[in-house]
């Protein structure tokens, strides 16, 4: 059976601790204090003496307990707090509460913050599986490399793969004319009619040309706009990055 909750507005883990003191420890206290003083057995001096013994043990548990109390206040401020706009733009999505005492700050802000581990985690699984998706498919072309006398059926099954792992929807391998100084195209695919295998593009020109003179991968967001290339995409292309 669930309890009601004390209070409509969340309180602090301290708070939650007075009221957890207050109906375990002190009600029973004053319950039996009532009874000895209806039946006049409150005068006695063994009852007395009881009543306080009680009364301390009660006091003492209560500290501890706020000392334990502390320490997980403590952690939870130290963590993340949850995320308060996701909870007013989600129907249904309330901070977690504690059955008859409601919505507890610390607890809430725990909450939150095991929430952004969980999300993280799942982040960092997914980039650890596409690595490992991406390390072995490298290791099956290095074994197919071993097999394959044929450059031209290799170099295909390498962009095949090499497409697979990157999801692209185009691509081509061109091999580079130390003596002329010039790329050959030799693979290809998803590339329109006119860039037919044999084409040949000058070291320098063109983004292929500008990664074998720099000698490292050049990134380009938009080739329209791109200072370097200046120059209009081609639709056939699809995206112009």
């Amino acid at each position: 059976m669930r309890l009601p909750p004390l209070a409509s507005r969340p309180q602090s883990l301290r708070q939650a601790a007075a009221t957890i003191f207050a109906i375990s420890a002190i009600l029973p206290l004053l319950l039996l204090l009532f009874y000895l003083w209806r039946f006049e057995l409150i005068w006695q001096t063994e009852m007395q003496i009881g009543l306080f013994l009680a009364l301390v043990v009660a006091v003492l548990g209560f500290l501890v307990f706020r000392r334990m109390v502390d320490r997980i206040t403590s952690l939870a401020h130290a963590l993340a707090a949850p995320d308060t706009a996701l909870l007013a733009t989600t129907p249904g999505l309330k901070e977690p509460g504690v059955s008859g005492l409601g919505q507890v700050s610390e607890i809430s802000e725990i909450a939150g913050a095991f929430g952004k581990l969980l999300d993280d985690l799942r982040a960092s699984t997914e980039r650890l599986e596409d690595f490992v998706f991406k390390l072995g498919t490298l290791n099956e072309m290095v074994d197919l490399a071993a097999r394959i006398p044929q450059i031209k059926d290799l170099l295909d099954l390498v962009l095949e793969r090499s497409m697979k792992v990157v999801h692209a929807t185009i691509g081509s391998i061109m091999l580079l004319d130390q003596e002329r100084q010039v790329l050959r195209l030799v693979v290809a695919r998803g590339l329109p009619d006119t860039a037919r295998l044999g084409t040949e593009v000058k070291v320098g020109e063109g983004v292929a040309g500008r990664v074998v003179q720099l000698g490292e991968p050049v990134l380009v967001e938009d080739i329209a706009t791109d200072a370097r290339f200046a120059r209009v995409n081609d639709p056939r292309y699809g995206s112009s990055s």
